[in-house]
């Protein structure tokens, strides 16, 4: 078994939104997943389409793991991920 992580914005967890519900209800029906919290990156540069998509690289700051898969709100897993657990570690 692996831990299930949800890396989200902090306003999430605050107030009556959808999100913050949402937050509330994932909590309850799924105690298992660990929730980290974390300030939203976004930046002014480039393109705005990406301006407020860097929160995923907060990924990179779970440092507790050997392994982390990270995935955004535009990904699907339709088959077991085992095998990305189960390969030996780059030396």
């Amino acid at each position: 078994q692996h831990d299930l992580v949800l890396i989200h914005p902090e306003k999430w967890t605050q107030g009556t939104s959808r999100q913050a519900k949402a937050i509330r209800n994932l909590k309850e029906a799924h105690p298992e997943i660990q929730l980290r919290p974390f300030g939203v990156l976004s930046t002014t540069k480039g393109d705005a389409t990406w301006r407020d998509s860097l929160t995923k690289f907060h990924a990179f700051a779970l440092t507790d793991y050997t392994r982390v898969l990270a995935f955004d709100s535009d990904t699907l897993v339709l088959n077991s991920m085992d095998h990305y657990f189960l390969a030996p570690l780059a030396a």
